[in-house]
């Protein structure tokens, strides 16, 4: 009788103590639980850093690849990658491989070539740090993840991390409260390329937003994007009529591709009067 009680509990001791341990990258390295060699996969974002795992002990483990884990590159001049999502590497023998998510903290520097080598650090900016904390497990895009992580390393622009759902939203406003960055009403789409030197080339192509507007009395609307010296760049309403005072509001698109880099306008008339002006930056 008191076999039939045992059998189960031996069969659930036994299935624990097979079950592969769940251990963080760090604490694998620092205990020599395991073995890594970590290689770059040729790019700077998403699943771009290969890691060959070996376990010392003949068992296999859950590796736990945490928020603000760093890749260092061995040569000079490349990028660091950053983690920002948690992501558990199950190993199936002592032996395996996997891809790990990282993105570039450094923009100015070269894009890691494929099969360079890479070291294991913990991030020591504490604001990357912190973005890296807050982003894990919000299901933010791989491009908005990159904006924020460029914005927050090498201060660039905030507008674009593009506002498309309430959690990119909300990101956009954390980024703005680490930076000290002001939001702007305008989001700004890039082409990203790499050149043969594997520097990062960026091009400003779209910048979108909601442009909003008070009319106080009937008339003819007109508006058009301007740049500095007043050149009209692009024309978006030819005299629309307006019956009666309102407030008015439309989406403004406006491919910028080829244009220099500065300050731009969209000003708003009614009749011959400006009465809008919304500025954005390429």
């Amino acid at each position: 009788m008191i076999s039939q009680f045992l059998t189960p509990l031996v069969l659930s001791l036994m299935i624990n103590v097979d079950a592969p341990k769940n251990i963080t990258l760090q604490e694998g390295l620092d205990n020599g639980l395991i073995q890594v060699e970590l290689t770059s996969l040729g790019g700077y974002t998403g699943r771009c850093v290969s890691i060959h795992v070996e376990s010392t002990s003949n068992k296999k483990y859950q590796i736990v690849i945490e928020p603000g884990d760093v890749f260092i590159p061995n040569e000079d001049g490349d990028q660091n990658i950053l983690v920002v999502e948690e992501q558990i590497l199950a190993m199936d023998d002592v032996r395996d491989d996997f891809k790990i998510e990282g993105f570039c903290c450094e923009a100015s520097d070269h894009s890691p070539g494929e099969g360079a080598g890479f070291s294991y650090h913990k991030i020591e900016n504490d604001n990357l740090l912190q973005l890296a904390n807050y982003i894990s497990g919000k299901g933010v895009s791989e491009d908005n993840k990159q904006a924020a992580i460029w914005s927050v390393s090498d201060g660039e622009s905030i507008s674009e991390i593009y506002p498309s759902n309430k959690e990119s939203k909300e990101l956009r406003k954390f980024v703005c409260g680490l930076t000290g960055q002001e939001d702007v009403w305008f989001n700004t789409k890039k082409s990203y390329q790499v050149s043969a030197s594997r520097e990062i080339v960026s091009e400003p192509v779209l910048i979108t937003g909601e442009v909003k507007y008070k009319v106080e009395s009937p008339g003819k609307i007109y508006c058009s994007v301007y740049d500095a010296e007043g050149n009209v760049m692009i024309e978006l309403v030819k005299g629309s009529k307006i019956p009666y005072a309102s407030d008015l509001s439309f989406e403004f698109q406006g491919k910028v591709k080829g244009w220099d880099a500065g300050d731009y306008f969209v000003k708003v008339f009614l009749d011959e009067k400006e009465i809008h002006v919304q500025k954005f930056t390429v």
